[in-house]
């Protein structure tokens, strides 16, 4: 947390399984209301694929932006 409202959530992953590997990470600002925050983020996750698959790389970046709900 940065103060008792602002906070900076962040991700990070590398694996694999059925493609050679994967991977992931991301970062964001979040802002805590009463019982909802607001997230504000970039991510990054990439793919390899492996040999013989019709793609053998993809990559999806960009900007998101979330809502959590408390109870």
């Amino acid at each position: 947390p940065l103060t008792k409202r602002w906070y900076v959530p962040f991700l990070a992953d590398v694996g694999t399984g059925d493609s050679r590997l994967t991977w992931q990470a991301g970062a964001a600002v979040g802002y805590r209301f009463d019982s909802v925050d607001a997230v504000f983020g970039y991510c990054h996750l990439a793919w390899d694929f492996k040999g013989g698959a019709a793609i053998e790389d993809l990559f999806v970046t960009g900007p998101y932006v979330g809502v959590k709900f408390s109870f």
